[in-house]
């Protein structure tokens, strides 16, 4: 009977040992990631006010901005602005890289994140097509574009979509 209650607890340790084993690989596994993109630079969150006035800071960084749908120029390029703010000055691009597309109504309000970065105009053209706003050529010339990794809409809800899905 001993020998039978020893077994026992025995089987029993090793279960709560095995459970536990396994438990601690789970938890140390990364959780799965939401969203089309996947990017392992952390993206810090900035004011699309500070993003618009300097970009050149913000160059080869990951970041995450909040704004306004100003204009939607196709389903890779759209410029946002501060909600409700009418800024002729300035409109931040944004680009959304194949194989993605985005669906997005003007004035709608939107999170980005994604990487700053100076695109040539023939590189943006070839992706998104021929610009034909003059003023925002020019700026696009002059001034970095934000690369979109994810849009989402205030509720959380991805705006991106893949091409074929």
């Amino acid at each position: 009977m001993r020998k039978m209650r020893r077994h026992l607890w025995q089987s029993a340790v090793g279960f709560s040992v095995a459970c536990m084993a396994s438990a601690a690989v789970t938890a140390q596994q990364p959780a799965a990631r939401q969203g089309p993109i996947v990017s392992d630079t952390p993206a810090a969150t900035v004011k699309l006010d500070d993003l618009e006035a300097k970009p050149e800071n913000f160059v080869g960084k990951t970041v995450t901005v909040q704004g306004e749908v100003d204009k939607l120029l196709g389903p890779h390029l759209f410029t946002v602005d501060e909600r409700g703010w009418v800024d002729p000055a300035r409109e931040l691009p944004v680009s959304v890289p194949a194989p993605f597309s985005i669906t997005v109504a003007e004035k709608a309000i939107v999170r980005i994140t994604g990487t700053v970065e100076k695109v040539p105009i023939a590189k943006l053209e070839s992706e998104v097509g021929p610009l034909t706003d003059a003023k925002l050529r020019a700026e696009i010339d002059k001034q970095p574009v934000l690369v979109a990794t994810a849009v989402t809409d205030a509720a959380g809800k991805s705006l991106l979509t893949r091409k074929g899905s």
